[in-house]
């Protein structure tokens, strides 16, 4: 009967699974199959539990990928504006070097 209080305080220990066990009385016969029944709802729930905080923590390295998807986008479109603005820089500088020569020449 040592078992009986670990099954107990597994029971307070995991929520939500404490109707579903077979409960047992003191000086009454335990049937072996209600007491493995037991053992294996609990190791169902523990199981569940791990299952979902890898859930949670599955979801939140998406939510990170995603984070990381939408800066690539920016720095994307932030190297086409650099591309485009560069392109009018030069432009311009061109353009500048051309007028000073057209008025250097014509002295």
């Amino acid at each position: 009967m040592k078992r009986f209080p670990i099954l107990l305080a597994a029971m307070t220990a995991v929520p939500g699974i404490a109707t579903e066990l077979h409960v047992f009385s003191a000086g009454q016969a335990a049937k072996a199959q209600d007491v493995n029944d037991n053992f294996q709802r609990l190791d169902t729930a523990i199981q569940n539990r791990a299952l979902k905080g890898d859930l949670a923590n599955a979801q939140s390295a998406i939510l990170s990928l995603q984070g990381t998807a939408a800066s690539k986008s920016d720095l994307t479109a932030l190297a086409a504006k650099e591309k485009a603005d560069s392109a009018t820089l030069a432009k311009s500088k061109q353009d500048a070097l051309g007028s000073l020569a057209d008025s250097l020449t014509g002295c």
